[in-house]
């Protein structure tokens, strides 16, 4: 921690940083990495200065405070939150520094097993996974404790469902903290930093960073206008993760409690969590019914497939009516781009977390290809994102709503919506199995996997029952009923690409069969007529007339982002 900026050091940090960061001042990211052989000598000087001074140029230290709403329509200063833009160099500086930090904590034990935030090899998923766990499990344990016998006696089975309407509750705080960059006392903090052990040289550095913190506001009226900051961390420095907790108040109104398990209905559910009468510091906490945890919605009695896709569709419809108003802004018109950047900036919000949520979907979706209207993309059944997906692709394609979702797939080369959350959740599987033993991750696929060993099958066959099942449950079955050989109790990693392509050809496989059904006169025109190969894995792509893009398009592509 205490050694000196190095050049490989500064081209290790400039090889990391993402080409589309946002920065202030003259240095671009695109710049730093192709001059980096050239700047990294003079940026790890420089470094060594900073840190030797205790002090940053003025012109490296400045900051653009960006202004971000935090609802729809803003209409006071607390509706917006303040994003400080800093240098390129100052953010290196500030990366070195907590690339040391955390490598020292991380070897010495310091953060918590069950700490998810602003850690490496930690991601948001596996958190809401341990937490659907923890929910399945719960709820398993008050299955099993509420069975009875014919063979019981009345009075005790009595008993029995008394204690179950009644027993075991399963509880979750959901904690906001008030301002918590902009309320941190940096003496303090210092003196924290300093008293566990995180002085000499490398605390001289960090203070450095905050030794002079000018900083302007990037809104109309306000430009030109530098004032300085005596008080907290800036937002947008890769290093206030570290320290962050140190001075932190709890904002109790948008702090939130919630009944996990326990409770047969929402109603039953509120009415215990308002006896409950939750508090912190005298201060009530609101119960709710609902919760996104990590941009997934948790309900406190329906599973969390159902609640979480209709969460993840609202966000997408928000995202997708923002993403189309810009390309008719610009003059995008060309359908190949707006497909490409409907997956970039769409389709990667409606499938956030699907790894955690989709399983059950995608078995709901693989059985509905079995029915007569399931393969051609009629019926009933598909869930809020699924939806939402296949209503924005007709739009970008000009298509009327009532055209097949198989047709609209074919135009698009897509593979069904369903196969996509395979392949994501085989990724995500691939990182639980490679988690080390006795680690907390370990633990929740342990756990899940013996939910899964413990199942009724036949219990689980409607779309009710395929929601009640356990993750790793409806993630072994999809992949069964997709024709995909692999037993998840053996623990083995998957391949996504095969996942997808097995999905893909099963999907196929019943399209076939939904085409020669009679009064399939759309389905059979196009895909005897029209594109007849998309009936095969091999020839399944986008329709030609989409494949070639305008020139004039790659210029207007810059300006979406």
């Amino acid at each position: 921690m205490e050694a000196a900026f190095t050049a490989e050091e500064v081209a290790s940090l400039a090889r990391r940083t993402a080409q589309r960061k946002a920065v202030f001042g003259p240095l671009a990211p695109w710049l730093l990495k192709q001059a980096c052989a050239q700047l990294a000598p003079l940026a790890a000087a420089e470094f060594n200065a900073w840190q030797r001074i205790g002090r940053l140029p003025r012109g490296d230290a400045h900051s653009a405070i960006a202004l971000v709403a935090k609802t729809s329509s803003p209409t006071q200063p607390s509706d917006l939150r303040g994003i400080a833009v800093g240098a390129l160099l100052a953010k290196l500086f500030a990366a070195g520094l907590e690339r040391r930090v955390t490598a020292h904590a991380e070897a010495a034990g310091l953060h918590a097993e069950g700490q998810f935030g602003f850690r490496r090899q930690r991601i948001t998923e596996q958190a809401a996974l341990a937490l659907r766990t923890v929910i399945e499990c719960h709820r398993q344990q008050r299955q099993c404790g509420g069975s009875s016998t014919r063979s019981e006696q009345p009075q005790r089975r009595h008993t029995r469902r008394r204690r179950q309407r009644g027993g075991s509750q399963l509880w979750a705080c959901f904690v906001d903290f008030k301002q918590a960059y902009d309320r941190v006392p940096r003496a303090q903090l210092w003196q924290r930093l300093e008293s566990m052990g995180y002085g000499g040289q490398w605390l001289r550095a960090v203070r450095a960073l905050y030794a002079d913190v000018p900083m302007s506001v990037t809104a109309p009226g306000l430009e030109g206008r530098v004032f300085s900051a005596t008080q907290g961390l800036k937002q947008d420095c890769p290093l206030n993760p570290t320290p962050l907790h140190c001075g932190l108040t709890v904002n109790v109104v948008k702090t939130k409690v919630m009944l996990l398990s326990g409770a047969a209905d929402e109603q039953t559910a509120m009415q215990r969590v308002r006896r409950a009468r939750h508090t912190f510091d005298g201060a009530p906490v609101a119960g709710v019914a609902a919760f996104k945890y990590l941009g997934i919605v948790f309900h406190c009695t329906q599973p969390v497939g159902e609640a979480a896709a209709e969460g993840r569709a609202r966000v997408a419809r928000f995202a997708a009516a923002s993403f189309e108003g810009r390309c008719t802004a610009l003059g995008l018109e060309a359908a190949r781009l707006l497909l490409s950047l409907y997956r970039q900036m769409v389709d990667s919000t409606l499938s956030y977390g699907a790894a955690v949520w989709s399983p059950g979907l995608a078995l709901a979706a693989v059985r509905r290809l079995g029915t007569q209207a399931g393969a051609a993309g009629g019926g009933s059944g598909l869930s809020a994102a699924e939806q939402q997906h296949y209503r924005t692709l007709r739009r970008l394609l000009g298509l009327p709503q009532r055209a097949p979702r198989a047709t609209v797939l074919a135009e698009t080369g897509e593979p069904p919506l369903h196969a996509h959350w395979m392949a994501r959740t085989a990724r995500f599987w691939n990182s639980l199995v490679a988690a080390p033993e006795g680690s907390l991750m370990r633990q929740v696929l342990d756990a899940s996997l013996q939910l899964a060993a413990e199942h009724t099958p036949s219990r689980h066959r409607g779309p009710h029952g395929i929601a009640q099942m356990p993750w790793a449950a409806q993630l072994q079955s999809a992949l069964a009923e997709a024709g995909i050989a692999a037993d998840l109790q053996q623990r083995q990693p998957l391949q996504p690409e095969a996942v997808q392509e097995a999905a893909l050809l099963h999907y196929l496989q019943h399209l076939q069969t939904a085409v020669q059904r009679r009064g399939a006169s759309r389905l059979q025109h196009y895909f005897d007529c029209v594109r007849p190969e998309c009936l095969e894995v091999a020839g399944y792509g986008m329709a030609p007339y989409l494949v070639e893009r305008p020139p004039c398009m790659m210029g207007a592509c810059a300006g979406v982002r």
